[in-house]
């Protein structure tokens, strides 16, 4: 437990100060012991080694001062939790969404958002926290224990909701909708044989778009978030499920009923609307949802 402390301490350059006195290695050893018992007690069904805790602090004690004194100055059932969080250990994630991410709702509370909006913050939360960038480690390992996790966590709540309220304010107005179809409808050509491109050509397009917006609207506020998460954020079925805390085939299945659902609400808004042939508006829809990509961006901006 000391030498990942030492260890993990000397490659961030952190060494004890030069003008300190020798510190006692078993005074430090026995700090190490009491923050792990610490945090062990503090959240019982998250089992961390003590060499990979004793590194996370070694990390983390301030430069310039005794390691007795950095780690009595770090919150470190808090450093504990984050630790585990960062390696993804069984009962992690779980342990922080019940204690900290359940706090989302009163954190943005003086916001007034709509409830689908505080879900949005509760997921978005979680991706940039958990969820690491190519070649880097989660922002969770940000996380360096100097104030109480709850403060840290409500400073990036609070810039998720506002980012989101921005998101929300940017929103296309129903001529970049009608621009964003427009793109839709062109962008097929390559992938679909020339009659049912000329399908879309002749159509009216104005009620094609407002039946695919409105069919995303009748979307559960889950589904609606999913398929942003997807096509909008890019994340794979893996990302997402780490975040959901279940398996990448449950997103599959989530992801393809949400996929139907658009489907089946565009094909009755498009079978009243334009009283086309069930041929011809299958078709349609299998052009549409086929430009997912270059849709939904536009309808599910990115935060």
């Amino acid at each position: 437990m000391l030498a990942a402390f030492r260890a993990s301490r000397a490659g961030h350059g952190s060494p004890a100060p030069p003008e300190a006195p020798t510190e006692s290695e078993a005074a430090v050893a026995a700090a190490l012991e009491a923050a792990w018992r610490q945090g062990r007690a503090r959240w019982p069904g998250v089992e961390l080694d003590t060499a990979r805790f004793a590194g996370h602090l070694g990390a983390r004690v301030p430069g310039g001062v005794p390691a007795e004194q950095g780690i009595a100055a770090l919150h470190v059932e808090d450093l504990y939790l984050a630790c585990a969080c960062q390696h993804d250990l069984p009962g992690a994630l779980r342990a922080f969404d019940h204690a900290l991410l359940a706090r989302v709702p009163a954190i943005v509370g003086h916001l007034r958002l709509a409830p689908v909006l505080v879900d949005e913050v509760r997921q978005a939360t979680r991706a940039r926290l958990f969820v690491a960038d190519a070649g880097q480690p989660p922002r969770i390992a940000a996380y360096a224990g100097r104030a109480a996790l709850a403060v840290w966590l409500r400073a990036t709540v609070v810039r998720v909701a506002l980012n989101l309220l921005d998101a929300e304010r940017r929103r296309p107005t129903a001529t970049d909708d009608e621009r964003l179809f427009e793109r839709v409808a062109q962008g097929t050509g390559g992938a679909h044989p020339e009659p049912e491109l000329q399908l879309v050509k002749h159509l009216d397009r104005a009620a094609v778009h407002a039946a695919f917006v409105a069919a995303l609207g009748q979307l559960q506020p889950a589904q609606r978030n999913l398929l942003r998460l997807h096509y909008v954020e890019g994340l794979a079925m893996s990302e997402i499920g780490a975040m959901a805390t279940v398996h990448k085939a449950t997103i599959s299945r989530r992801l393809a009923q949400a996929e139907a659902d658009l489907a089946a609400r565009m094909r009755a808004a498009l079978g009243e609307q334009l009283r086309l042939p069930e041929a011809e508006v299958e078709s349609l829809i299998d052009l549409v949802l086929s430009q997912l990509d270059l849709s939904l961006p536009g309808l599910l901006p990115r935060e």
